[in-house]
């Protein structure tokens, strides 16, 4: 499970999981305490892309 907080609720934030090659694994809406399942991907490295319409944040985690 990987967990991705907004620090501003009153504000949309949607994620993409991507892999190194930018092809989409996975994506919707993050919502605070509410897991998003990565258990189905496979061993690898991959991106979190998180968005509000206003700023991207980038972050690379290996499974």
């Amino acid at each position: 499970m990987l967990y991705a907080k907004n620090n501003n609720p009153s504000e949309a934030a949607y994620f993409a999981i991507r892999n190194l090659m930018r092809q989409i694994f996975l994506k919707g809406t993050a919502i605070n305490h509410h897991p998003i399942d990565i258990s189905h991907l496979s061993s690898g490295s991959y991106l979190l892309n998180i968005s509000n319409g206003k700023s991207l944040i980038v972050k690379r985690f290996i499974k």
